[in-house]
């Protein structure tokens, strides 16, 4: 709940006479993880608990109107960013987007898509309880979600941080020099999480890395050993790469 306060444009109040009598609520559900081991020395564990709209009952669900298929990067791709990597020395990291969805520029606004939420919900946002609401964001469960994040990420990589996409995959961007001769960083996208690989003594890879995380606000940032898409990546000291899973 944290999350939506930072985000408090997700929801609009229903005006009267806004929302017409055909136009029906879709139920929002509490979904909760459990670790199944524990993430302190002191033994305590972590949940993580989210609210989820059921997307199956958005009314643009059987139109053309809601584009819902989302690309991520391909295991080819990912394997040719990292052997590139590993040859010229750069220097792999990992990071996520906090509450990605939520921070992707609004594109249900439009859609008049309605919510009754649910009681910390619209106490959260002050609103009745079993108050109508829109939804003005692409909040979890909304089946275009994925790809509205994938598209305000593609949009912003490249108009502000001079990304430029590769023909072969849409999830995956190069970074060049100043003279456009020489490419000096990587990166690439599965979902919310995000991998990147450049020449960390470049100080224009440096000031790249600066504006991605302007972008958004982000969760874990991690160098040289992670985890990204089930797989577990580490990179040695010789710049070699190491996967398992």
């Amino acid at each position: 709940m944290d999350n939506g306060q930072t985000h408090e444009g997700a929801l609009g109040v229903d005006l009267e006479g806004d929302r017409s009598e055909e136009q029906e609520a879709a139920r929002i559900r509490r979904a909760a993880e459990l670790p199944h081991t524990a993430i302190t020395d002191g033994g305590d564990y972590k949940a993580k608990a989210r609210l989820v709209i059921l997307g199956f009952q958005h009314p643009d669900l059987a139109t053309d109107r809601l584009r819902t298929t989302s690309p991520v990067v391909s295991h080819a791709a990912k394997l040719l960013v990292w052997q590139q990597s590993a040859q010229r020395g750069f220097t792999l990291e990992s990071c996520d987007a906090t509450s990605a969805f939520l921070q992707a520029e609004s594109q249900e606004e439009p859609r008049k898509f309605w919510t009754t939420g649910v009681g910390e919900l619209c106490r959260l946002f002050g609103l009745p309880e079993n108050n109508a609401s829109r939804i003005l964001k692409a909040v979890y469960g909304i089946t275009s979600a994925p790809r509205s994040f994938w598209t305000d990420a593609k949009y912003k990589l490249e108009t502000q941080c001079g990304a430029q996409a590769i023909l072969g995959d849409q999830c995956v961007w190069v970074f060049l020099d100043t003279n456009g001769t020489d490419v000096i960083g990587y990166w690439f996208s599965h979902v919310d999480d995000f991998c990147l690989a450049g020449d960390a003594n470049s100080k224009e890879w440096c000031d790249v890395k600066e504006k991605v995380k302007g972008l958004y606000a982000w969760g874990q940032w991690q160098r040289g050993t992670f985890r990204f898409a089930g797989i577990d990546v580490r990179q040695e000291q010789d710049s070699s790469i190491t996967l398992s899973q």
